[in-house]
């Protein structure tokens, strides 16, 4: 009668279970490290997405200042050029970007942004209904009562300051893309 080959068997389930467990971490590192990137990857998105958003009202915002400051031109300008049309036009297209864009901030932002934001929506509001006309052959700015040249020069500098308020909070909060410098 032999005896069983006790050595052989120990070493076989031995070597057996070191590959199953090797397999298992294996597994479990692939897995940890699929996780890891999968979680890079959204959050990449979600900061592309939110420079998007944040940089979309940035836009909006120095457009509609610059609106703006060729409303205040057109004080002196020729009242039967046909441009007047177009830039009312703009100043309702620019309102209305500045109102979606601070929308979409306002639902992404963190609190710091959205305070910059909504002061720049808030400002922007006032702006909605300018209007550049010809009455008697000189250009006419229609806005709100209470608003002569000096007021609303003084409200196109709030809203620079709002726009550059705004944008120091939203640089304060997004990292550069990659391959653009930090500022300043």
């Amino acid at each position: 009668m032999s005896a069983f080959p006790w050595s052989t068997l120990i070493t076989a389930v031995s070597t057996l279970g070191a590959g199953l467990g090797a397999a298992g971490l294996t597994s479990s590192y692939n897995l940890r490290n699929q996780d890891r990137q999968l979680r890079d990857a959204n959050e990449a998105k979600r900061q592309d997405r939110l420079r998007q958003a944040y940089g979309d009202l940035l836009v909006s915002g120095r457009q509609l200042l610059g609106n703006l400051e060729q409303m205040l031109v057109f004080y002196s300008g020729d009242p039967r050029n046909p441009a007047a049309e177009a830039l009312n036009n703009r100043m309702d297209s620019r309102c209305d970007q500045v109102s979606k864009a601070a929308a979409l901030v306002d639902l992404l932002g963190s609190a710091q942004v959205r305070a910059a934001e909504q002061k720049l929506a808030a400002i922007s509001l006032v702006f909605t209904n300018f209007r550049v006309r010809a009455e008697n052959g000189t250009w006419q700015l229609d806005t709100p009562s209470g608003y002569d040249q000096p007021a609303i020069e003084a409200a196109a500098q709030s809203l620079t300051e709002a726009i550059e308020a705004y944008a120091e909070a939203a640089r304060a909060e997004i990292p550069p893309a990659l391959g653009v410098p930090a500022a300043g």
